[in-house]
């Protein structure tokens, strides 16, 4: 039961930080991801110091860049 659960995990990450092909890493997906992981452990350790409207307002800004990076770098990408 738990092998089956982490291959489903595994497989996700892998379909998300991958380009178009599952094969090829995109360094924009995985940032994207480390953000994500990072505000998720910034808002869990450290409650009391943390501004999830400041973290947001940088985030917003980053995740439109990774968003126009994508669709830039959209031709470029290996086919599937």
């Amino acid at each position: 039961m738990f092998k089956r659960g982490w291959d489903i995990f595994a497989t996700f990450v892998r379909e998300i930080t991958t380009a178009r092909d599952n094969h090829t890493s995109d360094l924009i997906r995985v940032t994207g991801l480390a953000m994500a992981v990072q505000f998720i452990w910034l808002a869990g350790s450290n409650w009391e110091k943390f501004s999830p409207t400041e973290y947001g307002t940088g985030a917003g800004l980053i995740l439109a860049a990774l968003g126009a990076a994508m669709r830039v770098a959209r031709p470029t990408e290996p086919e599937a």
